[in-house]
This record gives C-alpha cells, structure tokens and sequence, in this order.
C-alpha cells in the first residue's frame, strides 16, 4: 500500500543535485544528448526523441536530465514511465546513484484520493514517481490534473510501447501534453504495426518500391556502432 499523500509533506522546490550526482560521468553521446535538450529547451520546444542502442545508458543520461536545472524546465517533480513494474524497481535504483530518490509505489487510487482531498499528488520528498503505460491509460485524467496543477518533466522509456492511435498512445497524450516537457527514449523509434508514437513528429518517406511510409523524427540518435 503506498504513503498516504497527506503525510508526504509541504514546501517542496525542485529536484536536488546531491555530492554523488556532480560527480557522475558520462559518456561522450550522453554528454552530446544533453547538449542537444539544452538548445531544444533553449528555443522553446517541449519535447524531445532520444534513440540509444540497448545497454547504451539511457537511464544514466536520464539522471543527468533530472538534474540539470537548466534542462528540466524549472520542474517541481519529475515523472517516468515504463513498460512494466520490473522496471519501474531498476529505474529507481538507478536513479539513486544520482542522489535522487524516487517513488515506485503509487497507485492511481492513492493520486485520486489526493487530487479530491486538494493534497499533494507528489512526494516533496522524493522528486521522481515511477508509473507503468498501463497504469497512466487505466486513469489518465488524474495525471492530466496532475500536469495542470503542477510543472511536471515527464520521461517515457521505451517510447515505442506507445503507438498514438492505440489505447496506450492515446490515453498517454491526454494525460501529459501539459508537461512541461516530453522526454521519449527508445532503442527502436517505430512499433510493430508502422503507427506513429506518441509524443514524436514523423516525416513521410518513400521507400525502393514507391511505398509511402512515416518515419520517427528523432532528435539526438547514439547508433549501435558507436560506444562511445
């Protein structure tokens, strides 16, 4: 059963760098990601496409973000979502060596109750929640009032789960458009069925045969050959 959030506190300000997170390294196409949502930011955009090979780093790049006051957006918490509950628990441990503490336990149940009560939907306490793509599509009105009451950066991994004409796509627009900003993370910028994702432009292509098709446009892309 998760907290309660009546007992998670008030005067919250932001994300806190901690000792462990100045020190963190990255990689050189993680340092190169980050310089490209600077001068997203910079210009006004409000979302973003990142591809990055498998074991690439992407929740360490991820970390970096939430950290970095001039990316975030002036966000007063910060969400993620995921495919499944297994990695809401690796998304959490890893962002813990960013000294940031984060919610993998919150059920729709407990942000309803808040939102009624008028209390907080977020922990002050811990600066990120962790939900699934399921748990937003059950109840994606409670995460729509949750971005109009407050300035959320929300992080999708795995964007590809989340075709915009599907129920997951759909409900994951109506929920987070008013973001602050719209991270999307993916090994692979297309799904299965060709559907356009959600949150991601897509330019129309011809391919050798004629075939008219929509490809993903992605704003920083780390290729499999490069490990750098």
């Amino acid at each position: 059963m998760a907290k309660p959030m009546s007992v998670m506190g008030d005067g919250y300000a932001g994300p806190v760098i901690g000792r462990k997170a100045i020190n963190m390294k990255l990689r050189k196409w993680q340092n190169n990601a980050g310089e490209k949502l600077l001068e997203l930011v910079s210009t006004g955009k409000d979302k973003a496409v990142v591809a990055a090979c498998p074991g690439a780093g992407k929740t360490h790049f991820t970390g970096s973000v939430l950290t970095n006051k001039s990316i975030n957006c002036g966000a007063e918490f910060n969400v993620i979502v995921v495919p499944s509950r297994a990695l809401k628990r690796q998304w959490r441990k890893s962002l813990k060596k960013w000294g940031l503490q984060a919610r993998d336990d919150i059920d729709n149940e407990t942000l309803s109750s808040a939102q009624k009560r008028g209390s907080h939907m977020f922990d002050p306490a811990n600066p990120v929640h962790i939900y699934t793509y399921a748990q937003v599509a059950n109840d994606f009105e409670i995460f729509a009032a949750m971005c109009a009451r407050y300035k959320v950066y929300v992080v999708f991994d795995e964007i590809h789960h989340a075709d915009d004409a599907k129920p997951y796509g759909e409900k994951l627009i109506l929920a987070f458009s008013d973001a602050v900003f719209k991270l999307s993370l993916t090994g692979t910028p297309f799904n299965t069925n060709a559907g356009t994702l959600a949150f991601c432009d897509t330019i129309e292509k011809v391919d050798e045969e004629g075939n008219r098709y929509r490809e993903t446009v992605v704003d920083y892309a780390h290729p499999y050959r490069d490990w750098e």
